[in-house]
C-alpha cells in the first residue's frame, strides 16, 4: 500500500506500527487500492495542500511531498499579444508531469523540476514551450493559432468538423459564457446570447420549459421546440407537452424541460445548429433546429478538485408593482355591487363562492350557542362595523404567501488522468426551500466520464449520468376551456401567485383572535393557507443514462465509431388532498337542498331522480397518482474516411442509427384515504359509481412503442483550404405512421459550400481583415409533427350507461384511416458571412435565410362520413424569412483593463398559406393565439371593441354578423370581423452583453430584448360579480353615468335587472378578449449582472488553493422597458394558475474554489 500510493500520488505517510497490521494491509487494502485510491488521493491532496510536512505523533498521519527536495513552485502569468490575461491555458511540466490551468487573470502555479520544460497549450493558439532553467517565475505570451495550433471545430453530435471547412449556420457558446449563477435550466440561459434563438419564459417554475424557438416556428400544430442532444445522444421527452400546454400551468408542465436534470456546471460548451447543412445528419428530427450540449471530460494530469457553491435568494413580489385595488377601494366597489342587487342575501346565502358580504349574511343568520344570540347584530351600526374591519384590512397576500427564498446549489468535481485514461466525476445538490409557502425542490445530479486510449488505434469512453428530483407544488388539475361562456378556468385553483393577484385584499387570512379565517369556495369553508397545507402535489423524477463509445482506426485514413446509450426515466406525481382541505369538503357539501342540488361534486342517483344528490366522500380525502416511465435505447455505427493529397482534402462518413423508446403511463384515483388516521381507507362505492356512470375510469394505463431507424452519409471536399463543398443525405424510418408504406421512410438532404475568402491573396493584402468567409446551404428537413398513425385506430372503451350493471366493454374508432398522412417537410436556404477585423478585435456574422414549409399538418373539415367531421391532413404551407446578426468587439484590451461587447439580433416573419382550417372565434382570441390562413402562426386576434353602451356602460363589439352588439357567439366560425393584432411570438429577439475586466475584477451585464409581438392583458371581468375577487385600479375609472363612455373604456357595474335581461349574453367575458385588452409585447430587461473577484495567485498559493473567486450577481433585476398598459403584468409570463410562476428577481453569491 505504501509503495502504490507513493508512486501514484507522490506522497508519503507514516503511522505508528502498533496500530498497523502489515498482514491485514497487504492482504486486504492492497487488493482494493484501485477502488480506494481516488478517496485517499483526494484526502492526501487536501492535507498536502495545507501542510508540506507534519510531525508524526500517536495516531497521526505524516504527509510529505516526495519531490520537495527536487522540485519547486513555479508561478507566472499567461497573456495574449495585447497584454490581456489568457484564462484556461493548460500548463504542463514535462518531467514532474504536473498540470495546471490558468485562472481568470491568466495566472498559474505548478510544481516543476529546476531543469523542467513547461508546455502551454490552448485551442486556437500556438503551443509555447519554455525551459525553466531554475527560474521560479515564468511569464509567457501566446499568439492566435498558426499552422501548429489546433483550429476551432464545430461539434454536430455526429462529427467534429474544422470550422473553416464548415458551411452550415451554427453558433458555439462556451459553458462559462452561457452559465448564469442561480439559473439551473440550460434552455433559459440561452436567452439573448444566440442570434436567431428566441426564449420566452412563459413559466418560471422549476421543471417547466421556456418556449425556445430557433429561427421561428416550423409547424402549425407541432411542438416547434429544438432537438436537444447531450454528448451525441438525442434526448427523448418522458411526456409530450404541446405549445399551448407550455403556458397552461397544468401539472404536466413540470416535466416539460428536456434538460431539467442537467447540472449547468457540467456543461463544457453548446452548439446551436440552425440550417439544413448544420442539422443534416439529424434528418427528419431537425426541422426545428438542434442544440448540442457537450459535457466536461477529464484532463491529463494530477487530480484537480473544483467546488462551486451558489447561495441565492428569490425576492418576494410586492403590490407596489401591480395595479390592484387596496381594501378600501375594493369595499367601495363591493358596496356599489351590493346596492345594485348583485350581492344580496338570497343569492349569497347558497352561493358556491362568497367573501366578506357572504360572511356577513351568514353571521346575521347564525346563532352563537354560547350566548343564544346571532353572531352579528342586524343593525346599521352592526353591519357597518363588520364591513369596516375588512375595509381597513388591506391584506398583503404576497407577504403571507411568499417569502425571500433561500436556495443552495453545490457542485464538486474531480478531474485528472494520464495519457491512457482520463476521468471526470461530479456530484451536485440543489435545494430550493420555495418562493411560496406551497413549493420546494431538491435535485441531486451526478456525472461520471472515463476516456480510454488503449493505443493509437483504439479509444473508448464510458459515461454515466443521472439526476433525482423531489418537488412539491400547489395542488391543481388541468385547465378547462369554455368557448360558450368565453373563459378558461381550473377547479380548485390555489396557485399562490394567481391568488394574490385575483383575491380581494379586503379578505383576511387570520381572524381577530389570530386563528385562520375561512370564507367560502365550492360551497365549503376555504382558507388559502389551510388549503396549501392540505392540498398539494408531490413530484419525483429519476433519470439515469449509461453511454459508451468505441473508436477504431482501421487504417490511417479509415475509422470506425460506435455510440450507444441506454436511458431509463420515471416520474411519479402524487395528488395529496387531505380530509381537511376545501377540495375534500366540497365532495360532502350538502348543507341544504339548494346547495345539494347545485353541487356538481355530489352524486345524483338515476335510480331515484327525485332524491337529493348524495355525498360520495363522507370521510377522508383523495389520493391520485400519475406515473410515467421511459425506456430508451440508442445505437449508432459509422465509418469515417479522411484523406489529404496535395491541395485536396476529402472526408466521407456513412452510418446507421436505431432507436427504441417505450413509454408507459398509469393513473389511478383513490377516494376515502384518511391521512390523519394512519392511512386507512374507507371507500364509498358511490364515488366509483359516479365516475363509472360519467365514463371516468378510476384507473387507466397506456403504452406506446416508438421505433426508429436511419441511414445517413455525408461527403466533404476542400480545395486549397479555400473552397469547401459538402453534401449529406439521410433516410429516416418510423413506426409512428403504422403500416403506411408511402410514409414509413423519408429521405432528407442538404448541399452546402463555403469560400474562405481571407485565404485569397487579394484579401491577405488587407492587414486589418483576418477572417472573411462566405457560406451557402440548401436542403430538405422534416418532422412527424402530431402525426401518430395513418391507419384506422380502434380503442377499447366501456359503454356509457346510467347503471353500473349495464356497462359493457366496447370498441370505438379513435381515428379513421388517413393513408395520405405523412411527414411535415421544409426546404431551407441560408446565406451567411463570417468576418473578423483588427486581429480578431471585431467579429461579425450575418445570416439571411428563407424557409418554405409544406405538407404541414392541420385540422381540416370533412364530410363527416365515418363519424369524424375533422381530420389531420398535410395541406398547409408556411413561408418564413429572416436575418441574424452577431457582432463581437473588444473595445479596450490591455494588461489591466478590458471591455468586450457582444450584440445578437434575430428577426423573422412567417405566413401561413393554403390552410383550410375553420377555427371558431374563441380559438383566435385566446392569449396563445390561433392559426389563420394568410397570417403568422399563433396570431392574436381580438373582438372589435366599439365602446360602451351609453345607458348601461355595457361593452359593445362587432359580432359575427358584422353588427355592433353586446352579444357575441364565441363558438361561431365566422372570424372575418375580428381585429388582427399581431403575432404572439416575438419576431425580433436578441441581447446585448458588456464584459468589463479590471485587474482581478470582472463585471458582466446582459440585457435581453424582444419586440414585434402582441399580448393579451390578463382577464379582469367575469360573467358574474363576486366579493372574493380583486379589481384592478383602473376600475375606479369605470363607467358610472351616461356620458362617461366618452372618456373611459372601462365597463360599468350593471344592476340585477339589467343582468337578468341580458339572458345568454356574456359581454363582460367578451370584453377580456377585445381590442381594448391588448398590449405591445416588446420589452427590454436587465437580465443578468455579475461582479467577480478573483483572488490573486500569490494569495491562493499560500492557502493551498489553485484558484478562488467570489461572484455577486442578480438576474431578472429590472424591466427596463415595457408597454405601460401592462401595469405590472410580465410580458413573457402567462398567468394561467395551476403550477405556473413567473421568473423571479434573484440575488446570488457564488464561491468557486479549485484545488
Amino acid at each position: 500500500m505504501y509503495m502504490n500510493f507513493n508512486k501514484e500520488f507522490r506522497v508519503d505517510y507514516v503511522c505508528p506500527s502498533s496500530n498497523l497490521n502489515p498482514h491485514a494491509v497487504s492482504g486486504n487494502v492492497m487488493k482494493s487500492r484501485w477502488l480506494l485510491s481516488p478517496v485517499f488521493a483526494f484526502f492526501f491532496l487536501l492535507m498536502a495542500a495545507r501542510s508540506p510536512a507534519a510531525a508524526p505523533a500517536s495516531h497521526s498521519l505524516l504527509v510529505r511531498d516526495f519531490t520537495a527536495d527536487t522540485t519547486m513552485l513555479v508561478t507566472g502569468k499567461v497573456t495574449e499579444e495585447n497584454g490581456t490575461p489568457a484564462p484556461g491555458v493548460v500548463v504542463r511540466a514535462t518531467k514532474t508531469q504536473k498540470v495546471a490551468v490558468t485562472n481568470a487573470t491568466g495566472e498559474y502555479s505548478i510544481m516543476a523540476a529546476a531543469d523542467d520544460k513547461l508546455i502551454f497549450t490552448f485551442i486556437g493558439y500556438e503551443t509555447v514551450e519554455r525551459n525553466i532553467k531554475g527560474a521560479r517565475r515564468v511569464d509567457i505570451t501566446i499568439r492566435v493559432g498558426a499552422a501548429k495550433g489546433l483550429g476551432e471545430v464545430v461539434v454536430t453530435g455526429f462529427q467534429e468538423i474544422d470550422k473553416r471547412k464548415f458551411a452550415g449556420a451554427s453558433t458555439k457558446i462556451k459553458g462559462d459564457d452561457v452559465r448564469m449563477d442561480g439559473t439551473t435550466d440550460v434552455s433559459r440561459a440561452l436567452e439573448g446570447k444566440v442570434a436567431g434563438v428566441s426564449v420566452q419564459n412563459v413559466s418560471g417554475t422549476f421543471g417547466a420549459a421556456p418556449k425556445v424557438r430557433i429561427r421561428g416556428v416550423t409547424s402549425l400544430t407541432g411542438e416547434n421546440k429544438p432537438l436537444w442532444v447531450v454528448d451525441g445522444i438525442a434526448l427523448e421527452d418522458v411526456i409530450n407537452v404541446t405549445n399551448d400546454q407550455l403556458s397552461s400551468g397544468d401539472p404536466s408542465t413540470l416535466l416539460a424541460s428536456s434538460v431539467a436534470g442537467l447540472n449547468m456546471n457540467d456543461v463544457e460548451d453548446i452548439y446551436i445548429l440552425k440550417d439544413a447543412a448544420a442539422t443534416s445528419l439529424y434528418g427528419a428530427r431537425a426541422m426545428n433546429g438542434v442544440v448540442v450540449i457537450n459535457t466536461k471530460k477529464g484532463r491529463t494530469g494530477n487530480l484537480v478538485v473544483n467546488y462551486t457553491g451558489n447561495f441565492s435568494s428569490q425576492l418576494r413580489p410586492s403590490y407596489d408593482n401591480f395595479n390592484i385595488m387596496n381594501s378600501a377601494d375594493q369595499m367601495s366597489v363591493d358596496a356599489e355591487i351590493a346596492r345594485k342587487g348583485l350581492l344580496n342575501l338570497s343569492d349569497l346565502g347558497n352561493a358556491a363562492d362568497k367573501g366578506v358580504y357572504g360572511k356577513m349574511y351568514d353571521e346575521l343568520q347564525t346563532i352563537d350557542p354560547t350566548t343564544g344570540k346571532f353572531l352579528l347584530e342586524n343593525t346599521v351600526d352592526g353591519r357597518r362595523k363588520f364591513l369596516e374591519r375588512y375595509a381597513k384590512a388591506n391584506t398583503d397576500w404576497f407577504h403571507i404567501l411568499f417569502r425571500n427564498s433561500t436556495i443552495q446549489e453545490h457542485t464538486i468535481s474531480l478531474s485528472g488522468g494520464s495519457d491512457k485514461m482520463r476521468s471526470y466525476f461530479s456530484v451536485g445538490f440543489y435545494n430550493d426551500n420555495g418562493w411560496t409557502v406551497a413549493d420546494n425542490v431538491k435535485r441531486y445530479t451526478f456525472n461520471s466520464q472515463n476516456n480510454f486510449t488503449f493505443s493509437n488505434k483504439v479509444s473508448a469512453a464510458l459515461i454515466a449520468t443521472g439526476s433525482v428530483r423531489q418537488q412539491r407544488a400547489p395542488g391543481t388539475v388541468a385547465r378547462t376551456t369554455d368557448a360558450f361562456y368565453g373563459k378558461m378556468s381550473r377547479d380548485f385553483d390555489i396557485n399562490p401567485y394567481n391568488y394574490a393577484l385575483n383575491t380581494s385584499r379586503a379578505l383576511t387570512a387570520y381572524d381577530e383572535t389570530g386563528n385562520l379565517e375561512y370564507f367560502t369556495r365550492n360551497y365549503a369553508p376555504f382558507n388559502i393557507l389551510n388549503e396549501l397545507k392540505n392540498n398539494y402535489l408531490n413530484l419525483s423524477v429519476v433519470d439515469i443514462k449509461l453511454q459508451g463509445s468505441l473508436s477504431y482506426k482501421i487504417t490511417s485514413h479509415i475509422r470506425y465509431d460506435f455510440l450507444g446509450a441506454i436511458r431509463y426515466a420515471k416520474t411519479n406525481q402524487e395528488d395529496i388532498v387531505k380530509e381537511n382541505s376545501n377540495k375534500a369538503e366540497a365532495y360532502r357539501a350538502d348543507y341544504n337542498a339548494t346547495i345539494a342540488n347545485a353541487n356538481r361534486f355530489l352524486y345524483k342517483d338515476p335510480d331515484d331522480p327525485n332524491a337529493l344528490p348524495q355525498i360520495v366522500l363522507p370521510v377522508g380525502g383523495l389520493y391520485n397518482r400519475n406515473e410515467n416511465s421511459l425506456t430508451n435505447y440508442n445505437f449508432r455505427n459509422s465509418v469515417n474516411y479522411t484523406q489529404s493529397f496535395g491541395l485536396h482534402d476529402v472526408n466521407v462518413l456513412i452510418g446507421q442509427e436505431v432507436k427504441y423508446a417505450d413509454r408507459q403511463n398509469a393513473v389511478n384515483t383513490g377516494y376515502g384515504y384518511q391521512y390523519d388516521y394512519g392511512g386507512s381507507v374507507i371507500a364509498n362505492y358511490l364515488a366509483l359509481k359516479k365516475d363509472a356512470e360519467a365514463n371516468l375510469p378510476y384507473f387507466g394505463m397506456s403504452k406506446t412503442y416508438d421505433r426508429y431507424a436511419a441511414f445517413y452519409g455525408t461527403a466533404a471536399y476542400t480545395y486549397n483550404n479555400r473552397y469547401n463543398f459538402t453534401g449529406a443525405i439521410r433516410t429516416d424510418g418510423s413506426n409512428r405512421l403504422g403500416e403506411s408504406r408511402t410514409a414509413r421512410w423519408l429521405p432528407t438532404w442538404s448541399l452546402s459550400g463555403a469560400w474562405n475568402i481571407d485565404q485569397e491573396k487579394f484579401i491577405q493584402r488587407a492587414k486589418n481583415i483576418n477572417l472573411l468567409k462566405l457560406r451557402v446551404s440548401y436542403g430538405l428537413t422534416a418532422d412527424l409533427g402530431v402525426a401518430t398513425n395513418s391507419s384506422v385506430v380502434l380503442r377499447a372503451q366501456n359503454t356509457l350507461r346510467p347503471y353500473a350493471s349495464e356497462i359493457e366493454p366496447g370498441i370505438y374508432i379513435q381515428d379513421l384511416e388517413n393513408a395520405d398522412l405523412t411527414w411535415e417537410k421544409q426546404y431551407s436556404l441560408n446565406v451567411g458571412v463570417d468576418a473578423g477585423f483588427f486581429d480578431g478585435r471585431l467579429t461579425t456574422t450575418v445570416d439571411l435565410y428563407k424557409k418554405n414549409g409544406f405538407d404541414l399538418i392541420e385540422n381540416i373539415k370533412t364530410s363527416g362520413i365515418g363519424g369524424q367531421d375533422t381530420k389531420f391532413a398535410n395541406y398547409a404551407d408556411l413561408s418564413t424569412k429572416g436575418v441574424e446578426l452577431t457582432i463581437g468587439g473588444e473595445i479596450i484590451r490591455n494588461k489591466d483593463f478590458g471591455w468586450k461587447l457582444a450584440l445578437t439580433a434575430g428577426y423573422n416573419k412567417n405566413k401561413i398559406r393554403n390552410a383550410r382550417n375553420t377555427p371558431i372565434i374563441f380559438d383566435q382570441v385566446v392569449p396563445e393565439g390561433g392559426n389563420k390562413n394568410g397570417y403568422p402562426v399563433s396570431s392574436l386576434f381580438s373582438l372589435d371593441y366599439k365602446g360602451l353602451e351609453p345607458t348601461t356602460g355595457i361593452p359593445l363589439f362587432v359580432n359575427e354578423k358584422g353588427e355592433t352588439s353586446r352579444e357575441i357567439n364565441l363558438q361561431d366560425v365566422e372570424t372575418k370581423y375580428l381585429v388582427y393584432e399581431g403575432p404572439v411570438d416575438p419576431p425580433l429577439a436578441g441581447g446585448i452583453t458588456n464584459s468589463f475586466r479590471y485587474k482581478t475584477f470582472s463585471l458582466s451585464v446582459l440585457i435581453t430584448y424582444q419586440a414585434g409581438n402582441k399580448i393579451r392583458l390578463n382577464p379582469v371581468f367575469k360573467s358574474t360579480y363576486s366579493d372574493l375577487d380583486a379589481f384592478p385600479k383602473e376600475f375606479l375609472d369605470r363607467w358610472t353615468l351616461p356620458g362617461d363612455e366618452n372618456h373611459t373604456n372601462i365597463p360599468g357595474i350593471i344592476d340585477a335587472l339589467t343582468n337578468y335581461r341580458m339572458g345568454g349574453a356574456y359581454p363582460y367575458n367578451a370584453y377580456n378578449y377585445s381590442s381594448a385588452r391588448v398590449a405591445d409585447g416588446g420589452f427590454a430587461r436587465l437580465k443578468y449582472v455579475a461582479l467577480t473577484y478573483n483572488l490573486p495567485q500569490r494569495f491562493t498559493n499560500k492557502i493551498g488553493f489553485n484558484n478562488l473567486s467570489l461572484t455577486a450577481s442578480g438576474s431578472n433585476l429590472w424591466l427596463l422597458y415595457a408597454d405601460p398598459k401592462l401595469k405590472g403584468q410580465d410580458p413573457e409570463f402567462f398567468n394561467a394558475g395551476g403550477v405556473a410562476q413567473p421568473l423571479q428577481r434573484q440575488l446570488v453569491l457564488s464561491l468557486k474554489v479549485g484545488l
